[in-house]
């Protein structure tokens, strides 16, 4: 008993006759005839009662009836998710997402979703120098986060270059434009060094270079934790402006650096050697 001669019987109920069922389904009376003996012996039961001019469905034949109908709906259902799967409507991704990125990832997947609602992520969030290890380990298949200085091992997409910001307690009323020597011995919250990427070497090297000494009373290598510090009044600090319109604190200001031309670059990366289900590779070519 396969699928065809589940809907086959279908039809002939549907129908309440043979030869209309076999005009329907384009084959000879005969042959239909014989498919429901068959599906009656393999039962071991009569299906249908046959009179001489109408016949009429057992007891076990509305119950297989039943079953018909329900087996074929289910069949219909999966065969339209395995579409949706093969045709990348469908699926499941796992995404690495650095903190310092997640509202610039969330504009990006609620674009995606509208596209492709049924699409499952998997999310996994961390600071960038995490999120690429995860990478090279396969436990994520993309990751939006900070450009590494190395790139030899992967395909990117640049997202949207980022300057520098200064994120200051709203308290300390600074303005609108602010100059790195303002720095010079406030409570500072510094990004720790990460390897491959050099935001906090280059701003050590601005202080040195004009002899500026923050007052650092905290490293952390999590740019939101570091805001959120920020948002306590505890310090300022230096990060790039992925949260400059994401923040709704009425605690901070982000202010533009006058004189520290630093820019970093949040990126779409995936190895270069991996393969993709097909819902993922839509996601990457759907973020340009």
């Amino acid at each position: 008993m396969d699928h065809q001669h589940l809907q086959y019987y279908v039809e002939i109920v549907k129908h309440g006759s043979i030869s209309k069922a076999a005009e329907k389904l384009h084959i000879a009376q005969p042959q239909l005839s014989q498919l429901l003996r068959k599906l009656e012996d393999d039962l071991g039961t009569v299906l249908i009662e046959r009179y001489r001019k109408k016949w009429d469905l057992t007891e076990a034949g509305k119950l297989f009836y039943d079953y018909a109908i329900t087996t074929l709906n289910n069949f219909s259902f999966m065969a339209n998710q395995i579409n949706e799967l093969e045709n990348g409507a469908t699926g499941t991704i796992r995404i690495g997402v650095a903190t310092s990125c997640v509202h610039l990832f969330i504009d990006y997947y609620a674009a995606f979703l509208e596209k492709f609602p049924n699409v499952k992520v998997l999310l996994t969030t961390s600071p960038s120098e995490n999120i690429r290890k995860q990478l090279e380990k396969r436990a994520v298949d993309i990751a939006f986060m900070l450009k590494p200085q190395n790139v030899t091992l992967y395909d990117y997409k640049v997202l949207r270059e980022q300057n520098c910001v200064a994120v200051v307690p709203k308290s300390w009323n600074w303005g609108n434009e602010v100059n790195v020597r303002q720095f010079h011995g406030c409570p500072f919250i510094a990004l720790g060094e990460m390897k491959d990427f050099y935001l906090t070497h280059e701003l050590q090297h601005n202080f040195s270079a004009q002899k500026i000494e923050p007052q650092t009373i905290m490293e952390c290598k999590d740019i939101a934790v570091a805001i959120r510090m920020v948002e306590k009044g505890l310090g300022a600090t230096i990060v790039p402006n992925m949260h400059l319109f994401s923040s709704e604190s009425e605690e901070v200001d982000y202010i533009p650096l006058a004189d520290f031309d630093y820019a970093m670059f949040p990126v779409l990366l995936r190895l270069k050697d991996a393969s993709f289900n097909k819902i993922t590779e839509r996601l990457w070519a759907f973020i340009e």
